[in-house]
């Protein structure tokens, strides 16, 4: 996976204009690697638990200036490789299907002297199509979820030192609906919309406010 990144940040002092810089490009290539530990069948199984691991090189940009500074969190890339590994499992339902999963990322320090938190991930994601509930064709092209996602960070580092206003943990709740395209085949692209709330922030250090994040994408099974 080679994402592509778009940075913002803004600023307004006490008693200075509002300042908004931004930085974008070529992200940090990362590998995934799954492997199926057990399954209940060999064909079209229903219920399956795999590990999964991946590392992250440093690729993308991570010593651009931009506006006269050179900040860690407005590059594109860290300049450090990263890697984790975890579990996840899946449930077919005659109704829908549930999922979960928890990943460990272990995060070397960068470009910059900058180290981001190690971080631990843990997500449980339910969909159910709507064509077993309400038969119409309208329906058979819509699979609305849910999922919660867990969230814990250690706290950044900058030569050493913690950064304070970094870290902790947070709970997403996300909705997000799946739309078959008309002219795909059952396996198919999907269009899917999500938005991700978070449910509190007071369990993060320092001062931090976390937003709603909105994402779209195109999913394909097999």
């Amino acid at each position: 996976m080679l994402p592509w990144r778009w940075n913002k940040i803004s600023e307004q002092p006490a008693g200075e204009p509002h300042n908004t810089v931004r930085n974008d490009g070529f992200g940090d290539a990362t590998l995934n690697l799954g492997v199926v530990l057990w399954r209940d069948r060999d064909v079209l199984p229903a219920t399956w638990i795999e590990a999964r691991g991946f590392v992250k090189a440093p690729t993308g940009a991570s010593k651009q200036r931009v506006d006269g500074e050179v900040d860690p969190h407005l590059q594109v890339g860290t300049g450090s490789w990263d890697f984790g590994a975890g579990l996840a499992g899946a449930h077919r339902m005659e109704w829908g299907s549930l999922y979960a999963s928890a990943l460990y990322r272990e995060n070397l320090e960068g470009s910059l002297h900058y180290r981001y938190g190690d971080v631990v991930l843990a997500n449980l994601a339910l969909d159910a199509p709507l064509s077993h509930f309400l038969d119409a064709p309208l329906f058979g092209l819509l699979t609305p979820g849910v999922e919660l996602n867990f969230r814990y960070a250690a706290k950044d580092q900058f030569h050493g030192s913690s950064y304070d206003s970094s870290g902790g943990s947070l709970l997403y709740a996300t909705p997000s609906i799946r739309i078959k395209l008309p002219f795909a085949s059952q396996l198919g692209p999907s269009l899917r919309l999500a938005v991700q709330i978070p449910l509190t922030d007071r369990w993060l250090y320092g001062y931090q406010d976390e937003k709603v994040v909105w994402s779209a994408g195109l999913a394909v099974g097999f």
